[in-house]
């Protein structure tokens, strides 16, 4: 059973990684999506020179207020 079990995490690893080479090879990009462009940061810029809070900024824009601080830092 163990050799079974063995086997089966090596196809199952080929599998991800022949995978992963795919769709590098296809140009796309991994990882998590980006959830900020750079409109956001002209519009937090924009938004806090008018005298908005961090947290009224978020809240405007719809994202949340670390990403505010982070943005702003």
């Amino acid at each position: 059973m163990a050799t079974l079990a063995k086997q089966e995490r090596v196809k199952r690893s080929e599998r991800t990684k022949a995978g992963l080479a795919r769709v590098r090879a296809a140009g796309q990009r991994l990882g998590r999506p980006v959830s900020l462009n750079g409109h956001h940061r002209v519009e937090i810029y924009r938004l806090r020179a008018q005298g908005l809070s961090m947290r009224a900024v978020a809240r405007q824009l719809g994202i949340s207020e670390c990403s505010v601080r982070r943005l702003t830092a």
